[in-house]
């Protein structure tokens, strides 16, 4: 059925880097398991932990986090319906685009082994990419648009990262926490 086709694509990423960038969507949580490739997963309701190297992490509504090749990581999800969506990118196109973007420092930082990059985005921005990577599925599904997809996908990528950068600029640009709050 459905949900042992889902279980299996999962064993199956465990396996192998994807050709190409894509995107996929759950209804339950994720058994212990590790990546050759990354997997930034959005949390829209959140309604769950992320267990990450033995550290626990409650997952707020309107939370992306990064899991890589260095996370082993697991999935407890903690109310019903419950759903994620995981956007799959192999690690050597991560490092190119993070460092074409962003320079070195940001891959260091989603390769930080016992902290995951946690990114909290406003839930305006979590619905509109949660339906835009919905419709990018519907494409995969036909084999439609691959090259497409893949600029498509990335260029979502460097979007998320957008939001994790800004918000180490500004933690460390000494503005008072209220008018952060109010950014």
């Amino acid at each position: 059925g459905v949900f042992f086709g889902r279980r299996a694509m999962r064993e199956l990423l465990k396996l192998t880097v994807p050709g190409e960038i894509f995107t996929m969507e759950y209804d339950v949580g994720a058994q212990w398991h590790g990546h050759m490739q990354w997997e930034f997963t959005l949390f829209p309701e959140g309604n769950c932990v992320n267990y990450v190297e033995g550290a626990s992490f409650p997952t707020p509504k309107n939370t992306v986090m990064a899991f890589g090749p260095v996370h082993k990581h697991c999935i407890e999800s903690t109310a019903h319906p419950y759903k994620h969506r995981d956007i799959y990118i192999g690690d050597e196109t991560l490092r190119k685009i993070t460092e074409s973007v962003f320079g070195a420092e940001m891959y260091g930082r989603l390769t930080n082994p016992k902290r995951p990059l946690s990114i909290s985005l406003p839930g305006v921005v979590m619905q509109s990419l949660m339906d835009e990577l919905k419709s990018l599925e519907s494409y995969q599904a036909i084999g439609k648009m691959p090259a497409s997809l893949r600029r498509i996908t990335s260029s979502l990528i460097i979007y998320l990262l957008g939001f994790a950068e800004k918000k180490e600029n500004l933690a460390e640009s000494n503005i008072p926490q209220c008018v952060l709050d109010f950014i």
